[in-house]
């Protein structure tokens, strides 16, 4: 049992690898695609693609040793005069246990770091929380710095500094507020953390998280500026960031990404409105792809565990 489990573990672990690598190799083509379309579409595509590896990986894995499903998804053939369909062929007594080792120091190491950062933000929130007041909207700290942010993962709260409330006027600590709503709603400081933990073992992922931070940050601008103008959102943006401090770690920080970046989206032409189309068509050419990968998918793999196995 435990050298099956070991062997489906392995194939896995090796699924996992070389998706994260295809991932990071067509990172430039993607992101071009994801550039013309809305930042919220844009961000919520980013992320899922963040996450494809290990869940396909997962779900393919499953349906390969799954007979019930093979039933469907994998041909009739045969191996040494039987014929039926089953899982893929072929154990290996060494490497299969061993990745299971791999696979739980992995697990160990992400839910590690998973809990570190997950106490770091309470840690900040109730701190924050402790020494600030609380305004309806927002909770104000009393420090002459410029802040603004917001804290919290699964109840967010916007952060703003009593000396950013006396830097700005009243619009643009409005644009400020409007900004920070934005995260708040979209639970952005949580789905930057799960995108962190998922994509950790991945070469090359930290310039994905960082263009989804970009892309969540001009999300939130454009929230902003569906009250007050664009020029003024930029304006605003520039004012305090040449003024601002960084806001504490793991919050999202009006100013704490790519202003210049932020600014000129903001002074282009405004983007197309998300298309409800281009998602849906995206999942269905995703799941179709995945489906009919599982059959070539199951050979390829019998190939190899044979050929480890010699």
């Amino acid at each position: 049992m435990i050298e099956h489990l070991g062997t489906a573990n392995l194939v896995f672990l090796s699924l996992w690898f070389f998706l994260g690598l295809s991932l990071v190799a067509l990172r430039r083509p993607l992101l071009m695609l994801l550039r013309g379309l809305h930042p919220q579409q844009a961000t919520s595509l980013l992320l899922v693609a963040v996450f494809l590896p290990i869940s396909i990986s997962v779900a393919t894995t499953v349906l390969l040793y799954l007979p019930l499903v093979n039933d469907f998804l994998i041909g009739y053939h045969c191996h040494d005069g039987v014929c039926s369909n089953h899982h893929p062929v072929g154990i290996l007594p060494q490497a299969g246990p061993a990745s299971l080792v791999l696979t739980v120091l992995a697990l160990v190491a992400i839910s590690r770091k998973s809990w570190r950062s997950t106490t770091a933000s309470r840690r900040c929130k109730d701190s924050v929380r402790l020494f600030s007041r609380d305004r309806g909207d927002f909770l104000e700290v009393p420090d002459q710095q410029l802040l603004a942010f917001t804290v919290g993962l699964l109840t967010p709260r916007v952060v703003l500094s009593s000396g950013l409330l006396a830097h700005c006027d009243e619009k643009e600590r409005d644009i400020v507020l409007r900004h920070e709503r934005g995260h708040v709603l979209h639970r952005d400081n949580l789905r930057l953390l799960l995108a962190k933990m998922v994509s950790l073992p991945m070469p090359g992922a930290a310039r994905f998280r960082g263009e989804l931070r970009l892309g969540i940050e001009k999300h939130c601008d454009l929230i902003a500026s569906k009250v007050h103008s664009r020029a003024d959102v930029a304006r605003c943006i520039v004012k305090l960031a040449e003024a601002s401090c960084a806001a504490a770690p793991h919050t999202s920080s009006f100013v704490d990404e790519a202003v210049e970046q932020r600014v000129m989206a903001l002074l282009n032409p405004a983007p197309r409105p998300p298309s409800p189309f281009i998602t849906a068509s995206t999942v269905a050419v995703m799941l179709t792809l995945a489906g009919l990968s599982i059959n070539p998918l199951h050979h390829q793999i019998e190939l190899l565990l044979f050929w480890l196995s010699e």
